[in-house]
This record gives structure tokens, sequence and C-alpha cells, in this order.
């Protein structure tokens, strides 16, 4: 397995374990999201929904791979 590749795996192995620890803790409605882009190496982790009629979205994490 070469250096990217490496990288790739274990960016999405802890970025799912924040997400699946991040919606322990997210209001009813809302939701904490995964985005793997491999083709162009980007990688995001975010929040969305809605809180009663209050919108919810932001970045949490985004990280971009480059080699």
């Amino acid at each position: 397995m070469d250096k990217l590749t490496r990288y790739r795996s274990l960016l999405k192995e802890q970025m799912t374990a924040l997400a699946e620890l991040a919606n322990r803790c997210v209001p009813e409605g809302a939701e904490t999201l995964c985005v793997f882009d491999e083709e162009r190496d980007c990688y995001l982790v975010l929040n969305v929904g809605w809180v009663g009629e209050r919108r919810v979205r932001g970045t949490t994490l985004f990280v971009r791979l480059r080699a």
C-alpha cells in the first residue's frame, strides 16, 4: 500500500469516527456527515439540518491531500 492510499484510508477512518461522535451531540433534526472525494483528494465533515425553524449548516473539518 503506497503512502497516499494509506493516508486516504486513515483519514476516512478518523473522520468517520469523528462524525459518529459528533452525531451523539447534535440536536434532533441535524446531523453530521462525511464527504469523501478521493478523485480530488478532498475530505469534509459537516453539520446540516434544521433545529426548529433555524437552519443548521457548517464545516467541522476540511482536509485536502496534496501529492
